[in-house]
């Protein structure tokens, strides 16, 4: 630890012998958003600059503006017919060129008279068909975020409605929602869950496979999605990766305890627009227990790595091609903790664990114009997954058994595509088909003590189709008034099983005031291993109790109010009521077994799918976007999550913890060598999730914890909070530009309960806690 200080300290102030570049360069295209065509004249000018600095786009909409001051800078454009276009306080460097990309939105048409709109929210969604539960975000925000880590996950859980579920998991929990009806989407088509040490059925882990530096800003939904959006229930994160500078080769590193991270981009050819931007992290943890270092724990290896690369290859004729891709590998091991077995004490102490992930995805998109209203876009994706988690026990003989076998692995192979058409100044139409086939291989094996021998508990092996289609109709009748109504169809052939789901949302704008109001039924699949349960029927033949489970639903109904105070100030209010349908609990009379309380992984136990549930609450947000060198976001949510079995009890869901409420704040203090001073700090308060209590007499003859399921998730761990940190240094020289920072998280070291246990060794119920105090330092260049 004290070396890598050292290396990051002499790095640094080496820095600082360098003069400063105090001016760059700022580039990008304009195009509307519903067309995806380039607007030809539009001005485009750094505001407050003196003298003036301003452009215009010229016949493939492009502009530059050179000599830009460095520092926090706000670009406007202009043009007649459509709403003004702001980047507000945007950072630019002195080593990187700022591109832009900006997709402006016809003004209403009223007679003869343009109606232009003052002011817009600067969360406002990129998809012009998401109404309500939805915004934007940057790729700055997931670095200015106190312990963001550059993780769209970690950055998420400051929004509303949104909550972590263990500190060591970028996994998110939507309004009383399980993590897994999230899902991901990468350029306009589902992918596999992009996260290191990602369990299996789950759609988090312990860290983003992505970038940030391949980010661009994306939007993510928490309810009444669009219907373009299928096979989720609780929410969206629907990310796009940038283009890389098709002009400059740029390059940045950065070393800190998460890992070493190298980017590049850069022109594809010495003539046209292609260009190439690619990044490589490799884990410092697996170079420290490679030097006899272990950060995680004496006798636990830890190591992980990722690619992702995004290829843009325009075309003057055929249209705008992409190909891109992202790819990790990670693998955690635990060995016993001596083979001296008289110190043995707990489990840990003697299990050998294996957890290995690989996850990839590989793909292209295709773009392209239909005459001057509409364009089609077509996206294919290759890619898949496989988790692998092996424990081995041994016995005071040091002779090793294995206790639990699971290997999963999915592929998949899917095409998206959609055409978009303006059919008027009031009315764009958006239909799509998405078609995916997944192949898939589940085997779940662990080791019964009554047999003396390992049983087989899931077994599957084939491949699957997902067929989906969706039509949505957006309309603005008005100046104020504007509605968007689609539905969405969901077919699975393994099972035969089906959705056709309605969305309807209608907003009214008055002034600086919005109201929306939406309906929309989402489905989802169940995670593959479920169907694949393995039972023995009575003439001892394997047989899938589970292979019929239907699709998951969710009714969602929103109103939101949204008031914009100022350019930088508003609140929102959302109060929201989602009930679930067709959720799968256990089969056996009495079970209060409900799949959705389960953090990951698959059932072991025959089920139907007659579990019902409701979530009900209220979201509040208060945020004032960046500006004036500082910003805040206050967000919290009070709610109520229940589930029903075949008992006809309600009982609470893990997750109900009833309040959430977070406060982010951050600014920064421009130096005179035209760097800055960030600081920031994430402040977390919210209700303890709920577990069932321990049958003590039960753990005890079984040598493990066992839960008393009469009275499931009756009890509640305390509240969870938690502080965290962030210090940040970054400053401008002639060749590049840096930045040193330190994020802690839970900066107290304050122990949060995590789950309450049986303790073998002990014989009595411990808590288990969550991890205490964790810096994390980084140093950037950029060059």
């Amino acid at each position: 630890m004290k070396k890598t200080l050292l290396i990051f300290c002499l790095l640094y102030f080496s820095s600082l012998k360098t003069y400063c570049q105090n001016t760059q360069t700022v580039k990008g295209v304009v195009i509307e958003k519903d067309t995806k065509l380039p607007l030809i004249g539009a001005a485009v000018l750094v505001l407050n600059s003196n003298p003036q600095i301003a452009s215009s786009t010229d016949l493939e909409g492009k502009f530059k503006l050179e000599k830009v001051a460095v520092g926090r800078q706000t670009i406007v454009v202009k043009y007649l017919g459509f709403n003004d276009f702001i980047v507000n306080n945007i950072d630019v460097n002195s080593a990187k060129e700022l591109v832009l990309n900006i997709e402006m939105e016809a003004a209403f048409v009223q007679g003869k008279e343009i109606i232009v709109v003052a002011k817009q929210a600067k969360d406002k969604p990129l998809n012009e068909m998401s109404m309500i539960s939805a915004r934007t975000f940057s790729v700055e925000e997931t670095q200015r975020y106190a312990t963001s880590a550059n993780d769209v996950g970690r950055m998420a859980m400051g929004f509303a409605g949104v909550q972590p579920n263990k500190d060591n998991n970028n996994d998110v929990v939507i309004r009383g929602n399980s993590p897994v009806g999230v899902a991901w989407r990468l350029e306009g088509i589902e992918i596999p869950n992009p996260n290191h040490f990602a369990r299996k059925g789950s759609t988090g882990g312990g860290i983003s496979i992505i970038s940030g530096n391949l980010l661009d800003n994306s939007d993510f939904s928490t309810g009444a999605f669009a219907a373009e959006y299928g096979n989720a229930f609780s929410g969206v994160f629907d990310l796009k990766f940038r283009k890389g500078n098709n002009e400059k080769r740029e390059n940045t590193f950065r070393a800190g305890l998460l890992g070493l991270d190298f980017a590049t981009e850069g022109p594809l050819g010495k003539k046209g627009q292609a260009s190439y931007l690619i990044n490589y992290r490799y884990s410092t943890l697996g170079i420290l227990n490679s030097l006899g270092f272990h950060v995680v724990g004496k006798n636990v290896t830890n190591n992980y790595q990722d690619l992702c690369f995004n290829f843009y290859l325009p075309t003057a004729k055929s249209g705008i091609f992409t190909v891109f891709g992202i790819g990790g590998l990670s693998k955690e091991y635990q060995d016993v903790l001596s083979k001296d077995t008289s110190i043995w004490g707990g489990k840990d102490d003697y299990v050998t664990t294996d957890f290995r992930t690989k996850v990839g995805t590989i793909g292209a998109t295709h773009l392209k114009q239909l005459g001057t209203r509409g364009y089609i876009k077509t996206v294919v994706i290759y890619g898949g997954s496989n988790v692998v988690f092996n424990d081995d026990t041994l016995s005071k003989k040091l002779i090793s058994t294995p206790t639990s076998i699971e290997n999963y692995s999915n592929s998949r192979l899917a095409i998206s595509s959609f055409i978009n058409q303006k059919i008027n100044d009031k009315h764009i139409l958006r239909c799509g088909v998405i078609a995916t086939n997944i192949g898939y291989g589940v085997l779940n094996k662990s080791f019964e003590y009554n047999i003396n021998s390992l049983k087989t508990n899931i077994n599957g092996k084939g491949n699957t189709n997902l067929l989906q289609s969706y039509a949505q109709l957006k309309s603005k009748f008005n100046a104020h008034f504007t509605s968007n109504i689609g539905v969405h169809a969901l077919y699975l052939t393994l099972n035969n099983t089906y959705s056709i789901e309605p969305r309807i949302a209608a907003s009214y704008n008055f002034g600086n005031q919005k109201i929306t109001l939406a309906y929309g039924l989402h489905s989802q699949m169940q995670p593959l291993g479920n169907y694949f349960t393995e039972a023995i029927n009575v003439v001892g033949n394997a047989f899938y109790p589970n292979k019929n489970l239907p699709l998951t639903k969710a009714q969602h109904f929103v109103f939101s109010y949204d008031y914009l105070f100022t350019e930088n100030l508003r609140i929102k209010i959302e109060p929201y009521y989602q009930q679930l349908m067709n959720v799968p609990i256990g089969a056996m009379h009495g079970s209060t077994y409900f799949i959705l309380n389960a953090r990951g992984g698959y059932a072991t136990q025959p089920m139907i799918g007659k579990g019902k549930g409701i979530n009900k609450g209220i979201d509040l947000t208060f945020e004032k976007f960046y500006g004036n060198h500082y910003f805040y976001l206050l967000s919290t949510s009070i709610f109520d999550s229940k589930y029903q079995t075949q008992t006809g009890v309600w009982y609470n869901t893990k997750y109900n913890t009833n309040y959430t409420a977070s406060i982010l704040l951050g600014g920064e203090k421009p130096l005179k060598n035209l760097g800055a001073l960030e600081v920031g700090t994430r402040m977390m308060y919210l209700g303890g999730q709920r577990y069932s209590p321990v049958n003590i007499a039960a753990s005890a003859l079984a040598r493990e914890t066992v839960r008393d399921e009469t009275l499931p998730y009756s009890l509640q761990i305390p509240a969870y909070w938690r502080i965290d940190l962030r210090i940040a240094y970054r400053t401008n020289k002639q060749k590049f530009s840096s930045q040193i920072s330190l994020d802690i998280q839970n900066v107290l070291g304050h122990k949060n309960v995590w789950q309450q246990n049986y303790s073998v060794s002990k014989k009595e119920l411990v808590y288990r806690y969550q991890q205490g105090l964790i810096p994390v330092i980084s140093y950037r260049i950029y060059f």
